[in-house]
């Protein structure tokens, strides 16, 4: 009679041996295909591509270059390539591209050849890239004039088994078909359209710079402060890079800071501190970053009461999210320099918290009297 060491030990042996066997078929998978723009092409750190915009979108559309790597070698099929032969061959019309307007709406944009002026993409024979390895191709996506005003995002997409390895003789079955080890698996990839950078109408402030608006008591008191914390709100120009703003950048006194939080954004025309900056019923627009928005954030601070000195807050130079043309939030110059309510914020204190005095130290009385070091 087995015991129940060797009878768990012929049961693991039997189950090794049928994984063994039935593993391969298991496991066996399509081959990746990955979609890509060039770092190049992608204007911003925010999440995903981001695509330049250029004033002359309207009049030329919008052309994008996608790049297109396989794990397995694959032939690129002319443009006029026959439909039933399409499932072999790598093609532009392999491809399904869904474009979105602001509001949320899509259109499904068909995948055509032609001048560039019709209502569909204009896509083009997959180009050899590099190296030209039978792996890496390209091929242009096109959003012709008469749509590009209202389209702000692409998601262009790949199912799966559309295309089949060059080498005829690989992934076979028995019976001389194509196993799914040759054939492609599903990609997608997804950019956004972004207008060039805003111009700030603001003194000494170069275009694109990031800029401090305002630093506020997010809860709009007046009294000075008691709590053992209260939250400021800054608001910036644009969004900075995430990495670029956090508490080390608050330069605060008399006080410690968190985190900045992400509030919310607002359109830069409609900020009430711009209006009389350039003079009574002036109002200007507020925004340096490439969607027309200003970013507010919400920062608690701890006060030190340590004493009744004002708390001071301001804002350390950080960098906003452009990639290819990082630029860079300036503090003034001198103290000066710095605006009340706009790139400072005073607060004012109502509490005044002493320290024990440590033991040990020798306190001198009128009449050459003393308290002793020891308190007796």
């Amino acid at each position: 009679m087995l015991s129940n060491k060797g009878t768990f030990s012929l049961t693991s042996l039997t189950i090794i041996l049928a994984l063994a066997f039935v593993a391969p078929s298991v496991m066996a998978a399509e081959f990746g295909v990955s979609l890509s723009i060039s770092d190049a092409n992608d204007v911003s750190h925010e999440e995903g591509y981001q695509i330049e915009r250029h004033p002359d979108t309207y009049a030329t559309g919008l052309r994008t270059t996608i790049l297109v790597k396989t794990d397995k070698v694959v032939n690129a099929l002319l443009n006029n390539a026959a439909d039933d032969i399409l499932s072999t061959g790598l093609h532009y019309k392999h491809f399904t591209a869904i474009a979105y307007n602001r509001f949320g709406g899509t259109t499904v944009i068909e995948n055509t050849q032609g001048s560039g002026t019709e209502s569909g993409a204009q896509g083009t024979i997959p180009l050899i890239g590099s190296p030209p390895d039978g792996k890496n191709f390209q091929f242009d996506f096109f959003m012709p004039r008469n749509a590009a005003a209202d389209i702000v995002r692409i998601h262009i997409f790949l199912e799966k088994h559309k295309f089949e390895v060059a080498d005829p003789r690989a992934d076979l079955n028995d019976d001389g078909t194509r196993k799914d080890d040759g054939k492609n698996a599903a990609a997608s990839i997804e950019f956004h359209y972004v207008f060039q950078e805003g111009s700030l109408a603001i003194d000494a402030v170069s275009v694109g710079d990031p800029v401090v608006l305002a630093i506020d008591r997010a809860d709009s008191g007046l009294r000075p402060v008691t709590a053992a914390t209260f939250d400021v709100m800054i608001t910036l120009s644009e969004e900075p890079r995430k990495d670029s703003f956090t508490k080390d950048k608050i330069d605060v006194s008399n006080a410690t800071a968190g985190d900045p939080i992400f509030l919310d954004k607002i359109r830069g025309s409609t900020w009430r501190n711009m209006i009389d900056y350039k003079g009574p019923g002036n109002i200007v627009d507020a925004t340096s970053g490439r969607d027309s928005m200003i970013y507010r954030y919400i920062v608690t601070l701890t006060p030190q009461y340590e004493n009744k000195n004002d708390i001071v807050v301001k804002v350390k130079s950080f960098y906003d999210q452009e990639k290819q043309s990082p630029k860079m939030y300036t503090p003034p110059a001198t103290p000066a320099n710095y605006t009340e309510g706009f790139d400072k914020l005073t607060v004012k204190v109502g509490k005044e918290v002493l320290k024990d005095k440590t033991a040990g130290i020798e306190v001198a009385l009128l009449n050459e009297g003393i308290i002793p070091k020891d308190g007796y």
